[in-house]
């Protein structure tokens, strides 16, 4: 359940009036959530005393606002910045009237009462991934005395207000069904904050620079169409529709078949990692910005100043701060000065530091193991049940040809989607339980993965012998009877 206000064309300052809205806007769904469990439970005041209880604190928050304060036109009311701040401190006093307060996934004007038990298991189960995260031995405040240290060596002052590791939180996916969670790192008051808040500025005043590479290289390939005159780097969700119609065109435009199949496509992930080394993201970050300053334009440059508003200074020698290591030039405007060594030393900590906490367990997020997994929205127990027709029975007035490259079809969107091996292995195996679920030829289906993962030795990172043999166990794993 959850409760939103929006302003509207109402005052532009928070008043006795915004206050009663506001609690309105609480008051009616909490009443009507009560009401309702009172009757599928069968008891009489539980959920009653649960609502004033929920109510008394919903009341608390909003008359904690001081009236006159000004409000935002996009943000919830009755949140800014730091009213934000505020109210997620402010979650966790619901625990007294057994809920979780989150806000709802999509839509963050939104807030929702959840099951505490139904919260922390979802976390923790996700918390305690192999893949993702690992265990650190050290504490909290021995990680943010190492950030801390790190800052002072680089003459920027650390922020006594931002001494946390980042908490890991929820919020709910009401549009799924069954409602499931999106997992957040909320690093608002991290130490590593003042150091990623530089380095996004940085890349953000290169951003100009990159895309003249960019354009350069298009232009040396012949290449002259939309989007072209900019690199990949999006700023924004909006603009990912826009990049792939345009490459697809190019593509198509180029190609000498009649029909031309799309180079790019979207597929939505269940998490979306990289696995990509660190080491080799570090290496390529750094090989792309040293490409910058050897630009002909920068030829003379050594450095860069960056401000809050991501204006870019370039620097000769002789205007870098003192070689004391200060590489903060502006205390109060927050302008940050980097040359290639900063650029280099701020990216490895950042990639080689990256912690979340929750429930007092700490946690170090994997650098060299992050994943994607297929995402398929059919495996939820909502759908779980239906009769879905995937794959045609091998009875079907089809070819044998076309029927079987169904393994091959689906050998190559796997290997395109999934990058992580484990996950790739039970899809396959998947699949040929599917497929001979349907009559189809069990010795044929895995000659021809073996053929496929020839043409593709090395393939996550092992010889092809191995991963088809992990394929075949896995399908013994699943009861099939398999040729070896």
């Amino acid at each position: 359940m959850g409760a939103k206000y929006r302003p509207g064309n109402g005052p532009a300052i928070f008043t006795a009036d915004t206050r009663d809205l506001v609690i309105g806007c609480f008051r009616e769904p909490i009443a009507a959530f009560a009401r309702r469990s009172e009757q599928r439970l069968g008891t009489t005041g539980i959920m009653r005393q649960w609502e004033t209880c929920v109510m008394a604190r919903v009341t608390e928050m909003v008359d904690s606002i001081p009236l006159g304060e000004p409000l935002q036109e996009k943000a919830p009311i009755p949140y800014g910045r730091q009213d934000a701040c505020r109210m997620r401190a402010f979650l966790h006093n619901f625990q007294g009237c057994g809920v979780v307060c989150t806000t709802m996934d999509k839509a963050a004007n939104t807030l929702v009462f959840r099951c505490p038990k139904a919260y922390v298991t979802g976390i923790m189960q996700d918390f305690h991934s192999a893949s993702v995260y690992s265990d650190v031995s050290d504490s909290s405040e021995q990680l943010v005395a190492t950030h801390n240290a790190l800052l002072t060596q680089y003459g920027v002052p650390v922020d006594t207000t931002a001494q946390d590791m980042p908490y890991y939180t929820a919020t709910v996916k009401m549009h799924k069904d069954p409602p499931g969670n999106r997992y957040i790192s909320s690093s608002s008051n991290s130490s590593m904050k003042t150091v990623s808040l530089g380095l996004n500025r940085l890349f953000n005043a290169l951003l100009p620079e990159i895309d003249k590479l960019f354009a350069s290289v298009m232009q040396q390939a012949g290449i002259h169409a939309a989007w072209t005159h900019r690199s990949w780097i999006l700023k924004n969700s909006a603009e990912v529709i826009p990049l792939i119609h345009a490459w697809n065109q190019i593509y198509s435009s180029r190609s000498t078949t009649f029909f031309s199949p799309p180079i790019i496509e979207t597929y939505d992930f269940e998490r979306l990692y990289t696995s990509i080394d660190t080491s080799d993201m570090q290496a390529n970050i750094m090989q792309l910005v040293r490409e910058i300053f050897g630009l002909q334009e920068h030829a003379n440059h050594v450095g860069i100043k960056v401000s809050a508003d991501r204006a870019a200074l370039w620097l000769r020698q002789h205007e870098l701060p003192a070689s004391d290591g200060n590489r903060y030039s502006d205390r109060e405007g927050g302008s940050f000065v980097f040359d290639i060594p900063t650029i280099e030393a701020w990216l490895s900590f950042l990639l080689h530091h990256m912690y979340v906490t929750f429930g007092g367990v700490l946690k170090q997020q994997h650098q060299h193991h992050l994943t994607t997994m297929l995402y398929d929205t059919r495996e939820h127990p909502s759908l779980s049940a239906l009769l879905i027709i995937r794959f045609p029975h091998i009875s079907s007035n089809i070819s044998d040809t076309a029927k079987y490259n169904i393994i091959t079809s689906q050998f190559y969107r796997y290997r395109r989607i999934i990058l992580w091996r484990k996950d790739f292995v039970y899809r396959l195996a998947a699949l040929l339980r599917d497929l001979s679920s349907k009559q189809y030829d069990m010795e044929r289906m895995q000659q021809q993965i073996r053929r496929l993962g020839h043409k593709h030795p090395g393939l996550y990172g092992d010889c092809t012998y191995t991963l088809i043999t992990e394929v075949i166990t896995e399908l013994d794993g699943l009861n099939l009877v398999t040729h070896s």
